[in-house]
């Protein structure tokens, strides 16, 4: 019986635990899609992402959705460091007259004000992303912040960032 059989008997027959298999096991095809179970993998198990690193890294996403109503933060403790690389929102009602949202580490902005006065569907990208404040924290506290106009806009805001040492 061939590698790829044995280990398939083995994950189908003795259940192996989380954490058992190597990468080599990985590299030689002896597992893959169809071992896995469904909806399991998350940015939680992406790779460091290091500078000028010959392997690449998988690109890690937050969605936030931001309720209309009255200007403040919503907040999003994230558990691994993280480097913001682009920011983007998407207008889920009408937008209102001279509010914006931006992305923050913690206090500290990351992106410029997305202008939210837009029509539903709008998407607006952030055209700034301050490279003094791009990295948040392991547990630290990535923010939207609405601001401006009479209230906030509805909104589902998108950060995509990689994982990093």
């Amino acid at each position: 019986m061939g590698r790829n059989r044995k280990l398939q008997n083995l994950i189908e027959t003795e259940h192996i635990a989380a954490d058992t298999l190597v990468a080599a096991d990985i590299a030689a095809n002896a597992i893959g899609a169809s071992e896995l179970a469904a909806a399991v993998v998350t940015g939680q198990h992406a790779a460091t992402v290091a500078d000028a690193s010959p392997n690449s890294g998988i690109p890690v996403l937050h969605r936030i959705d931001i309720a209309a109503g009255a200007n403040g933060d919503t907040d999003v403790v994230i558990s691994l460091k993280t480097r913001v690389i682009d920011a983007w929102l998407i207008l889920t009602g009408a937008g209102v007259t001279s509010n914006t949202l931006a992305v923050k580490n913690g206090a500290n902005a990351i992106t410029d004000a997305m202008d939210s006065s837009g029509s539903d569907k709008a998407l607006v990208r952030a055209a700034t992303i301050d490279d003094a404040q791009h990295e948040i924290a392991a547990s630290g506290t990535l923010r939207v912040t609405g601001a401006g106009g009479a209230s906030m806009a509805a909104a589902t805001v998108y950060v995509l960032g990689v994982i990093v040492a």
